[in-house]
């Protein structure tokens, strides 16, 4: 039986195969190059670690230069100051020094680039050669794995819905992103192949050859691949058309050859790699607020494992953590034991928290098999969104009317290929993993059309309602149990660990001071929470609680926002990990917070912001005393009656529109609204639309759709120029007002005299979106001028113009999260004129 419909599935000429493969190389490399040259988004790959590409084109040696010893011209262009780069500027004798670990994971990606400078000549828009040939690799690739399982036009046509709904166009000018996309579809190709082809030692031996070839120059471009290793081993035993306990010699054979091959390839990597493994960091990254947005996963009121999604933080974590539990310092970014300890400190969080880590690897396969993820707001969207597991289930169920052990197969390997991500859940990681619901529904629209127009196939299918009942039954029961069981022991483990916190030696923390600015009250506190020597350690470090009281709070939850500083001389981008961090407080009774405080060289804690109105709520601070008790360092609040909390993650974001206003009336700082503002004649200037998404029906703009990138330019309205006459006789405001449904957008000005924009708008966490006012100068923020309301879906947007100069509104996409998708409608806009 399984053998008819293989038959059917694959009887199509070898020539239509041969003419759309070449039509996808051609087309998808000339669509790509085309794209790249009309690209007017930023690139952002880590142009300044292409020292060794550069010096290696220009026939020096393929290592990087050193910082003592600059060449300026490869400096400009390194920093994309430049868009082309002149061998000559190099002189005869270069100081070099050996690759850094950046640079030696992307080994053959710079050996690649260097190779077509070499031929084409240095500079950024040669590389769009590259761009072009390796996205034109991707479709082909893709082709393969959707004939798998479909005819050449089920599998054309989904080729064409991945590069139409899907973010390869996004992503497809980061090349670092991008990079790795054909190494995954060519391997996954050939695995999967092993599972079709009749069993030949021949053919066994190529497929392994070709996929250790794969891996390996994969792995030095991004090591990323290193997930997929094992799936062809577990391919090779256990998955060929083949008795399990037969051909087991040649089978170890292939593996062997397979894992010799990669170790070759990937030689050049390790031998010169003497850093410390950064695999458990990354995953620390991955258990952040900022991932479980993505993710789409609701944190426990109670507690917050990983509180920023940030390098420094996490760094900060691991240097606070082993010296105050091992005593050992000082710890080093990427260096020395630093891999250990973010291995240790991360079996800590998988020991406590089983739950929450099996929610969110739910999480992660449902995001990844919903095929919404990349499409508009629509009918079919929300029918597609609510089906996506059933239609994913009935695929699997249809394939095992025809073979256990390709169901098996094909399910293992979707739960495999949807659950890793969660590792470090974010779009530019699974983008490229769209090609499972694609190939789920176009092998369910293959199956229908065979079985409708195919008498042989209805004959020969006999369907055994029992056994099916029993292969789905399986996994299902399995799945509840584990949940049932990591959810018990988690909330067991964790009463157990709060009853500690609740125990701990505190200290008080005198309040120095409170100064109060329109809506918000900073509180500066005595400067004795961090304990420890900066030069010593790399971090001062400590706990901070706040005591509220609920009965003088007006409302629940009480945002709290913990701000930094950054430190004189250093960059304000690395500052603070974001300036504030800010944590939502469900206030019952008597409740404390505990909040883990760091001070580093390049930044530190400056006090605790909260809504005025919220001031009363607070009543004490502490310090924790004894932090050797604490191993994790968690954000932790514990209202009265907290053990009968649910103390784990859901799936599922809970709006902040359930806690602030429904309506959203963004200002600047400092900035009087006259009352009649909104009654007064309104003058719209001309609007020039920049995206695919945004449109102009009537008098409103609406946005709908995913942009080519986070921030891209929407739209544009005609500039004006505001003399000094003007602003002596009159105030003008630009004002906005509409509704939001989804995603989030910044609206301001751009004033070409002094290269400042005044931007406000909508920033997207998630479902969480935030309504900000700030200027920006030379494409910085100024922390200071920044104003944020998070919450809210009705919104109205007020902006002055304060100095003399061309003003031109514009309109940008900011969504911070991994959804690119944005869907809004501004009802209002334009210019008002307020006379002195």
């Amino acid at each position: 039986m399984y053998k008819s419909i293989v038959a059917i599935l694959t009887a199509k000429r070898k020539f239509y195969d041969l003419f759309i493969i070449s039509l996808l190389a051609v087309s998808g490399f000339f669509y790509a190059f085309s794209f790249m040259h009309n690209y007017t988004g930023s690139q952002k790959f880590y142009q300044e670690i292409f020292a060794p590409a550069v010096l290696s084109a220009c026939g020096k040696s393929f290592k990087d230069l050193s910082p003592s010893d600059p060449v300026p011209q490869l400096v400009n262009f390194l920093e994309t100051k430049t868009q082309s780069f002149s061998c000559e500027y190099l002189p005869k004798t270069l100081k070099l020094i050996p690759l850094s670990r950046f640079q030696v994971d992307e080994y053959y990606l710079l050996r690649a680039v260097s190779l077509v400078w070499k031929t084409f000549g240095v500079s950024w828009p040669n590389l769009y050669i590259l761009n072009a040939l390796l996205f034109a690799i991707a479709l082909i690739a893709l082709y393969g794995i959707l004939r798998l399982g479909m005819g050449n036009v089920f599998a054309l046509f989904g080729v064409a819905v991945f590069v139409y709904f899907g973010h390869s166009q996004a992503f497809l000018p980061q090349l670092r992103d991008f990079c790795i996309v054909p190494f995954i579809f060519i391997f996954i190709y050939l695995f999967a192949l092993l599972t079709r082809l009749p069993f030949k030692i021949s053919t066994l031996l190529l497929i392994t050859v070709a996929a250790g070839a794969v891996m390996g120059i994969g792995l030095g471009f991004r090591d990323d691949m290193f997930v997929y290793m094992p799936l062809f081993i577990i391919t090779v035993l256990f998955f060929m058309p083949v008795e399990l306990t037969k051909k087991l010699g040649i089978k170890l054979l292939a593996i062997a050859i397979y894992l010799a091959l990669i170790v070759i390839l990937v030689s050049p990597l390790y031998t010169k790699n003497k850093q410390t493994n950064n695999n458990f960091h990354l995953i620390l990254l991955g258990l952040s607020n900022y991932v479980n947005f993505s993710l789409g996963v609701k944190n426990s009121p109670i507690y917050t494992m990983v509180y920023k999604y940030s390098d420094q933080f996490i760094t900060s974590v691991m240097q606070a953590y082993a010296y105050t539990i091992y005593h050992v310092f000082p710890l080093v970014y990427m260096r020395g034991l630093y891999g250990n300890f973010t291995l240790l400190y991360s079996l800590e969080i998988f020991k406590n928290f089983p739950a929450d880590i099996f929610i969110r690897t739910i999480a992660s396969i449902t995001n990844v098999i919903d095929i919404t993820q990349h499409l508009h707001e629509s009918t079919i969207f929300y029918i597609l969104r609510f089906t996506s597991i059933a239609w994913t289930i009935l695929g699997i169920l249809v394939i095992r009317i025809f073979s256990l052990r390709l169901a098996i197969f094909v399910g293992l390997l979707v739960l495999f290929l949807g659950s890793y991500p969660v590792l470090q859940f974010e779009i530019r990681h699974v983008f490229y993993l769209l090609m499972i619901p694609i190939w789920i529904l176009g092998f369910l629209a293959q199956s229908f059309v065979l079985y409708i127009t195919s008498k042989q196939l209805r004959q020969s299918v006999t369907i055994s309602w029992r056994s099916l009942a029993i292969f789905l039954m399986v996994p299902i029961l399995s799945f509840g149990l584990i949940y049932y069981l990591a959810v018990t022991y988690q909330h067991y483990n964790l009463v157990k660990l709060f009853k500690h916190y609740e125990a701990a030696k505190l200290s008080p923390v005198r309040i120095k001071k409170i100064t109060h600015k329109g809506l918000v009250s900073s509180i500066k506190l005595e400067p004795n929470i961090t304990s420890g020597d900066i030069a010593k350690l790399g971090v001062k470090y400590g706990y901070l609680v706040a005591e509220l009281d609920s009965k003088h709070c007006s409302y629940n939850p009480v945002m709290m926002q913990f701000q930094y500083e950054v430190s004189p001389g250093y960059n304000k981008n690395l500052g603070a990990y974001g300036y504030t961090l800010f944590t939502l407080v469900n206030v019952k009774g008597i409740t404390k917070t505990f909040v883990p405080i760091y001070d580093t060289d390049f930044s530190h804690f400056s006090g605790v912001q909260i809504p005025t109105q919220q001031l009363g709520c607070i009543k004490k601070f502490y310090r924790v005393d004894n932090l050797a008790q604490y191993p994790l360092q968690l954000v932790v609040t514990l209202p009265k009656g907290w053990q009968k909390a649910k103390l784990h993650q859901k799936i599922g974001l809970e709006p902040l529109k359930n806690y602030f206003p429904k309506s959203i009336y963004a200002a600047p700082e400092g900035l009087v609204v006259p009352n009649n503002l909104w009654q007064l004649p309104i003058t719209s200037p001309k609007l020039n639309i920049k995206s695919r998404i945004a449109k102009q029906v009537d008098n409103e703009i609406k946005v709908n759709g995913i942009a080519k990138s986070k921030w891209n330019f929407l739209a544009t309205f005609a500039p004006h120029n505001f003399t000094a006459a003007d602003l002596n006789r009159a105030d003008y405001y630009f004002i906005a007002k509409g509704k939001r449904f989804h995603g989030g957008f910044k609206l301001g000005f751009i004033t070409y005299k002094n290269k400042c924009f005044y931007n406000l708008g909508l920033i997207k966490h998630g479902n969480w979106c935030r309504y900000t006012f700030g200027l920006i100068k030379d494409k910085e923020w100024y922390p200071y001028s920044l104003v944020s309301i998070d919450g809210g879906e009705n919104f109205k947007v007020v902006m002055k113009v304060t100095k003399p100069g061309f003003y031109q509104p514009t309109l940008t996409n900011s969504l911070t999260s991994s959804d690119y998708r944005n869907h809004f409608v501004i009802t209002q806009y334009g210019w008002v004129k307020v006379n002195h």
